[in-house]
C-alpha cells in the first residue's frame, strides 16, 4: 500500500474532527487511485488489442521461462521438460497461445528421449483467469523421437536402449499418456497434434532400424477414452517406401486397448518382425498392404487379433541364395486367439503364372521361445488347386477338396507335410513329405500313394521335369484303365535333376514295347522306378500276331537302367510262348526286322516256341536298325520245316533257336527227309545275308542218306550205316551246296563191277560235294578205303537218277590204275564200266567170287595190260565181262608193244 495512503489513514484515525472537514481529502485520494487503475487497465487492454491485431509473438523473459519450466517439472514428477525459446501470442480470437522452441522431453535417469522443434500451446482462458497456466491444446512441429524395442517386445525411449528395466509395454506407455493428460498442468488439454515428426524405431531382436518421416500424430482425450493416431512414410534401409497408419484407443473405464494398423507397400519381412503371430510372413520376398486390429487387456496381454493382408507379386525365399518360388499375388483373412495360440484363416489365396489356390484352415503357434514361435502346426482345407500354366504339367487341371496337415519351422525353414489327402472322382490319394531351404538350396522329399487311381490321372499330375523318360514311355506305351497300390515319391535338390520313386500294379492293360510291334493285351503286372531305374514286369499278357497266332508274353520285362541320359537306353526282355511263326512275325517288325535281315520269311518253320528276347535300343523317335542291339533265344518243339534246307523236310522234337545282330542260329537233333542228323543252321544278317547261310552237323550216313539228298550212287556202293559230317551252304542266289564227309566206319562198301569190297569194321575216307538244285549235280566224289582209291564226278539224268560217273584216277588194289567211267544200264543193274588211260595186272585180279552182279560189261582202253611175268599187252583194247567165275572177253593188243594180237580172256581155276 502506498505510504501516503497509510499516512492519511493514520491521521484520520488519530484526529476525531468533524466529518464534513475530512470528506474532501478522501475523495481526492479515491479519484487518484481510480485514475491510476483506469490508466493501467486501459494500457493492458490496449496492449492486448495491439497483440491480438498484430499477431506478433512477444518473447517471454528467461526468468519467467525458468519459473514456468520449474513449475511444470514439479507437477510432472519423474519426467522432465527442458524449454528453449518461449513467446506469447494473442490470436485474433482473443485466446492466448504460447510458442515454445527446442523442447527436450525425458526423465532424470536418461535425459532427453525426444526433441521437439516447435510446440504451440493454446492456453485455457478460464484457468488463466484463475491464475493457472494451463493448455487446452498442443500443436507440435518437427519432432525427432527415437524408440527402441527390446527383444521381449517392450518399448523404451531415447537413451533407455535395450535396458529391459526401462522398457514398457503398450498399456504402460498409454498409462504415461494418461498421466500426461491427468497432470495438473495439462488437465485442461484435450488434443495434441504433431506434424513433421521423424520417428526412429530400433529393434533389438532383429537388429533392424525403421524410420518414419514427415509423420503426423494426433492424441485426443475424451471423457471415456484416450486415442492416438499416427500416419507416416516408413523407410527400412532400402529404396522401398511404405505407408503406415496406426491408431490406438485406451478405454479409460476398462483400461483395455484397441490397436489398429494399416500398411501399404510394406515388405512382408518387416511385418513379420512386428508380431510373433505374423512371423510366418518373414519367408516372403514381397510387399503387402493390409490392416490388422488387436485388443489388449488391462494386464497388457493380447486378447484378440484379426487382419487382412493383400500380398503383391513376389516370391517365397527363406534364404537369400535359395531360388525363389514366385507368385503373382496372395491374400489372406485371419484371426488370432491368444488363449489357444491359434490362427484361423478364413481365406488363403495364392495366384501365380502357373495357376491358383484357395484354402481355409488354422494353425497353432508351437515351440515358443518367449512369445515367438519356432514352428506353426496347421490343418488346412484346400478348396481349389488350379493349374493352367505351361512347362510343369502336361495339361491344365483342377483339384478340390484337399486336406493338409503340416508343420512349418522358420529357422531353418522346413515344411513337414504330415498328410495331404485328396479324395476326388473316386481317387483317394495320400501324401507326406518334407521341404527344407538350406544354404545350398531347396531340398524336397515328398511321397504319395493311392490304393487305386486311373492311369491317366497319374500322368496328368506327374511333373514333366520329373523323370521325363519314364513319364514319356508310360504315356506312350502303357494303356491301363486303373493302377493299383500306387506309391510315388519325388526327391529334389537345387542344382540337380528331380529324382522320382514309383511303384504300381495294373491289370487289363495294354503295353507296347515297340511302336511297330503288336501291343501286349490283357496285360497285368507291376512297375517300379527306383534310383533312376525303371522296370515294368508282366505277370500276364498276350500278343496277337494275326494269322500266325497268339503268343503268351507273361514274364516279359521292360527296363530303363538309367533314366537320366537323353536319349535313355531301354532294355526289353520279351518272353513269348506260342507258335514259332507268330514269334518270328513279331520279331520281324521294325526296328528289329530279324527275318528280313536274314532274307527269310517268318514262316521259316512250324513249331511250338518258348522264346526270350533281349533288346537294347535308344528311347527316341526314328530309330535306325543299327541302333538296336538284340539277342533272341528260344526252345522249339515239334519242329517241321521245308524252308531251312531248301525243299528238304526237316523235322525235330526239340531245337534251340538263337538270333543276334550278326546271325540267326538253329541247333539240335533233326531228321532231314527222315535221316537222323545233328544240325546247326546259321544265317548271317545284314550285308552278309546275301552270301547266304549254312547248315552243318553230323548225319547218319547210309544209302537212305544219299536218297534224302537226291544223290543216287551206283547201285550196291553203300551198305550198312555210318556217321558223316556235312555242311550245306545256302546261298541267297543259288541252290544249296553240299559237302559230305565220313571216315566210313561202320559202313560196308562194294563196287562189284571192279570186284572191290570194304568191310564195315574198316575205316576210310569219303568226301562228296554236290549242288542240290532241282536236279542235283555231284561235283565231286572222293573215296579212299583199303583196296580202293577214286575221285571224280557223278552224272544224273533229267529225272535225277544215276546216269554215270567219271573217275579220273582210280586205283583198285594193285591190279588197276586208270580212268574209270561208269554208265548206268537201268534200275537194279550194275553200271557198265569203261577203263582207260591206265594199266591193269591180270595176275593180281581178285578171285571172281569176290564180286556180285549181273556181269556188267567192262570196256578197256589201257596203256598196259600185264598178262603174266614178262608178258604185257601195250596198248590194249577190249570188251570184258566180269562174272562169278572171273573176267572174260575179247581184246586187241600188241604184245610187249610189238606184235599185234587178238585174244580172248576166260576164267580158269578161280582166276583169268
Amino acid at each position: 500500500m502506498d505510504k501516503s495512503v497509510e499516512a492519511d489513514v493514520d491521521e484520520t484515525v488519530a484526529d476525531a474532527g468533524p466529518a464534513k472537514a475530512a470528506r474532501p481529502r478522501v475523495r481526492r485520494r479515491e479519484i487518484g487511485f481510480s485514475t491510476m487503475a483506469s490508466l493501467t487497465l486501459s494500457a493492458a487492454i490496449f496492449t492486448f488489442l495491439f497483440l491480438m491485431l498484430s499477431g506478433r509473438a512477444v518473447p517471454i523473459p528467461e526468468v519467467i521461462r525458468d519459473r514456468i519450466e520449474a513449475t511444470v517439472n514439479a507437477r510432472l514428477g519423474a519426467e522432465r521438460v527442458a524449454l528453449g525459446g518461449m513467446a506469447l501470442i494473442i490470436g485474433r480470437d482473443g485466446i492466448p497461445r504460447v510458442s515454445l522452441t527446442n523442447i527436450k522431453l525425458g526423465n532424470a535417469a536418461d535425459g532427453a528421449v525426444a526433441v521437439l522443434n516447435n510446440l504451440g500451446a493454446r492456453l485455457s482462458p478460464g484457468r488463466l483467469l484463475q491464475g493457472d497456466l494451463a493448455a487446452s491444446e498442443l500443436l507440435l512441429s518437427g519432432a525427432q523421437i527415437t524408440v527402441r524395442r527390446t527383444a521381449s517386445g517392450a518399448f523404451a525411449f531415447g537413451g533407455a536402449g535395450g535396458d529391459e528395466s526401462m522398457a514398457q509395454s503398450v498399456p504402460q506407455i498409454l498409462d504415461l499418456v494418461d498421466a500426461f493428460f491427468d497432470s495438473s498442468a495439462l488437465s485442461s488439454l484435450r488434443t495434441v497434434e504433431a506434424g513433421g515428426i521423424v520417428l526412429s524405431l530400433e529393434d533389438a531382436r532383429s537388429g533392424r532400424i525403421w524410420q518414419a518421416t514427415n509423420a503426423s500424430l494426433v492424441m485426443r482425450r475424451a471423457d471415456r477414452a484416450t486415442t492416438l493416431s499416427l500416419a507416416s512414410d516408413v523407410f527400412n534401409g532400402t529404396d522401398n517406401v511404405a505407408e503406415v497408419q496406426l491408431s490406438v484407443a485406451r478405454n479409460l473405464t476398462t483400461s483395455g486397448v484397441s490397436l489398429g494398423a494399416t500398411v501399404n507397400r510394406m515388405p512382408a519381412a518387416d511385418i513379420a518382425l512386428q508380431a510373433p503371430v505374423l512371423s510366418w510372413l518373414g519367408v516372403l520376398d514381397a510387399g503387402l498392404s493390409g490392416s490388422v486390429r488387436a485388443e489388449i487387456g488391462a494386464d497388457g496381454r493380447l486378447t484378440s487379433l484379426a487382419g487382412t493382408l493383400d500380398i503383391e507379386a513376389g516370391a517365397l525365399r527363406p534364404l537369400p541364395d535359395v531360388p525363389p518360388v514366385e507368385f503373382s499375388s496372395a491374400r489372406t483373412y485371419f484371426t488370432f486367439d491368444p488363449s489357444r495360440q491359434r490362427i484361423d484363416f478364413s481365406e488363403l489365396a495364392v495366384v501365380s503364372e502357373q495357376g491358383r489356390m484357395t484354402a481355409t484352415g488354422h494353425t497353432y503357434l508351437a515351440e515358443l521361445n518367449g512369445p515367438w514361435p519356432g514352428a506353426f502346426l496347421g490343418q488346412f482345407d484346400i478348396g481349389t488347386v488350379e493349374y493352367d500354366g505351361e512347362g510343369i504339367f502336361p495339361e491344365p487341371f483342377a483339384l478340390s477338396g484337399l486336406k493338409a496337415d503340416m508343420r512349418l519351422r522358420l529357422d531353418p525353414f522346413t515344411v513337414e507335410l504330415g498328410q495331404i489327402a485328396v479324395d476326388q472322382d473316386e481317387a483317394r490319394i495320400r501324401a507326406s513329405g518334407r521341404i527344407t531351404a538350406e544354404a545350398d538350396g531347396w531340398h524336397v522329399a515328398v511321397d504319395a500313394g493311392s490304393p487305386a487311381i486311373q492311369s491317366e490321372r497319374v500322368l496328368r499330375y506327374w511333373p514333366l521335369v520329373v523323370s521325363p523318360v519314364t513319364r514319356g514311355w508310360l504315356a506312350k506305351n502303357l494303356k491301363a484303365g486303373e493302377l493299383r497300390d500306387v506309391s510315388a515319391g519325388i526327391r529334389y535338390q537345387t542344382g540337380s535333376k528331380p529324382d522320382a520313386i514309383l511303384s504300381f500294379e495294373f491289370d487289363d492293360g495294354e503295353v507296347s514295347f515297340l511302336r511297330a510291334m503288336p501291343p501286349l493285351t490283357e496285360a497285368a503286372g507291376r512297375a517300379t522306378l527306383f534310383e533312376r531305374r525303371f522296370t515294368l514286369y508282366l505277370d500276364e499278357g498276350r500278343v496277337d500276331a494275326g494269322p500266325p497266332g497268339v503268343l503268351n508274353a507273361a514274364g516279359s520285362i521292360f527296363s530303363v537302367p538309367d533314366t537320366r541320359p537323353k536319349p535313355a537306353m531301354g532294355e526289353i526282355h520279351l518272353v513269348a510262348e506260342g507258335p514259332l511263326q507268330a514269334a518270328l512275325t513279331v520279331l520281324n517288325e521294325p526296328p528289329l526286322r530279324i527275318m528280313d535281315r536274314a532274307d527269310r520269311a517268318p514262316d521259316l518253320a512250324r513249331a511250338d516256341a518258348r522264346a526270350e528276347a533281349r533288346i537294347v535300343l535308344p528311347l527316341k523317335d526314328g530309330i535306325d536298325g543299327d541302333e538296336v542291339e538284340y539277342s533272341v533265344s528260344a526252345v522249339l518243339r515239334d519242329v517241321s520245316s521245308e524252308a531251312i534246307a531248301e525243299s528238304r523236310l526237316l523235322t525235330a522234337d526239340r531245337l534251340e533257336f538263337a538270333a543276334t545282330n550278326r546271325e540267326v542260329r538253329l541247333v539240335g537233333s533233326v531228321r532231314l527227309d527222315g535221316v537222323p542228323a545233328r544240325a546247326s543252321w546259321r544265317q548271317p544278317l545284314g550285308a552278309a545275308a546275301a552270301a547266304g547261310g549254312w547248315v552243318e552237323g553230323t548225319i547218319a550216313l547210309s544209302d537212305e542218306t544219299m536218297e534224302a539228298f537226291d544223290i543216287p550212287l551206283p547201285a550196291g556202293l553203300i551198305g550198312g550205316r555210318g556217321t558223316g559230317r556235312y555242311r550245306l551252304d545256302l546261298p541267297g542266289d543259288g541252290p544249296p551246296q553240299l559237302r559230305l564227309t565220313s571216315d566210313l566206319t561202320g559202313m560196308a562198301l562194294a563196287l562189284d563191277a571192279l570186284g572191290w569190297r570194304k568191310a564195315a569194321g574198316t575205316a576210310g575216307e569219303f568226301v562228296l560235294t554236290a549242288e542240290l538244285g532241282e536236279i542235283p549235280v555231284v561235283e565231286g566224289l572222293l573215296l579212299n578205303a583199303p583196296g580202293l582209291s577214286l575221285s571224280g564226278t557223278l552224272d544224273l539224268d533229267d529225272d535225277g537218277a544215276f546216269a554215270g560217273a567219271v573217275f579220273e584216277n582210280v586205283q583198285v588194289g594193285d591190279w588197276l590204275d586208270g580212268r574209270v567211267e561208269l554208265k548206268a544200264r537201268g534200275a537194279g543193274r550194275a553200271p557198265a564200266i569203261r577203263i582207260s588211260d591206265g594199266r591193269m595186272d591180270l595176275r593180281r585180279l581178285p578171285d571172281g567170287g569176290a564180286g556180285q552182279g549181273d556181269g556188267a560189261p567192262i570196256e578197256v582202253r589201257l596203256d598196259r595190260l600185264v598178262v603174266s611175268e614178262g608178258i604185257s599187252l601195250r596198248p590194249v583194247a577190249g570188251t570184258f565181262q566180269r562174272g562169278r567165275a572171273g573176267l572174260s572177253g575179247r581184246f586187241q593188243a600188241r604184245v610187249n608193244g610189238g606184235t599185234a594180237v587178238t585174244g580172248t580172256l576166260a576164267p580158269a581155276n578161280a582166276g583169268t
